[in-house]
């Protein structure tokens, strides 16, 4: 069912800059390692575009791919340290895998890299912010 405007103003939200990549002519790169000396690390340029973020979790049961474009899924990892990379590589990765083939039917689910995200620096050994996943789903 999807959400009308009404509800979607109502949720609690905040204002943030969302950083859109500018149009080039040339095809747009960034070397995820030390390019050699001369070269350009990347060729990319971001405009902030400032959005209103809702929080859906109070809606969460009514949200869907198909009509939202997302879906909202509750989730209790068995990772005890997400600072061990094989950890989460080991654990995370397949529960990962598990709750996308479930949410979207697909067949296969690749995940190719995860980023460990950390508050300010004086916190960085006890605090854990979030950690991204990106997934390659294919049928």
């Amino acid at each position: 069912m999807s959400l009308d405007a009404r509800v979607i103003d109502a949720l609690p939200s905040v204002e943030a800059n969302l950083n859109y990549l500018i149009p080039t002519r040339e095809k747009p790169f960034r070397y995820t390692y030390e390019p050699s000396p001369g070269t350009a690390a990347d060729n990319t340029s971001y405009a902030p575009h400032r959005f209103r973020i809702h929080d859906a979790r109070q809606v969460g049961a009514r949200v869907s791919l198909d009509d939202e474009g997302f879906a909202l899924v509750k989730h209790r990892s068995a990772v005890r340290n997400f600072y061990d990379d094989a950890e989460v590589r080991q654990v995370y990765y397949p529960e990962a895998q598990r709750l996308l083939i479930e949410a979207t039917g697909a067949v296969k689910v690749h995940v190719f890299d995860h980023t460990l995200r950390r508050r300010a620096a004086e916190r960085r050994r006890n605090r854990l912010t979030s950690v991204r996943w990106e997934s390659c789903v294919s049928e």
